[in-house]
């Protein structure tokens, strides 16, 4: 599946759509834009969301973050469903950003193809 580049950023950056809900209600599903983002160890989700979503805590974890500063954030408890059917549980911390960070926590699970230059990545079988 081929996706390109969110041109609004600059430089232009991976995003695609994702599948967002509460582990135990999930007939409440929002859409959300997702950033790949493999420098990040886990994967981030909008403050926002999670009082929309009524989300569990799961704990909390340091973070070092590019400026190397270090920040306890909370964990959530949701499901993010990907493309080509693929969804997982998982234990996400809540961000300041309008958008998911996918990290590698979810990256891993993945086959990507990232070209910078053509400005499009594929999520491989």
């Amino acid at each position: 599946m081929k996706f390109p580049y969110n041109r609004d950023n600059t430089p232009p950056a991976p995003f695609f759509t994702v599948s967002v809900c509460h582990p135990t209600q999930l007939e409440a599903v929002v859409e959300v834009l997702a950033k790949i983002d493999t420098a990040a160890d886990v994967t981030g989700i909008p403050e926002t969301l999670v009082e929309r979503l009524r989300l569990e805590p799961a704990g909390e974890i340091v973070l070092t973050g590019f400026d190397r500063q270090k920040r306890s954030v909370k964990l959530y408890w949701v499901v993010i469903a990907l493309p080509l059917g693929r969804q997982g549980r998982l234990k996400a911390a809540a961000v300041s950003t309008d958008y998911i960070l996918l990290g590698r926590d979810v990256l891993n699970h993945l086959r990507l193809l990232l070209d910078g230059p053509a400005l499009t990545f594929e999520i491989l079988d």
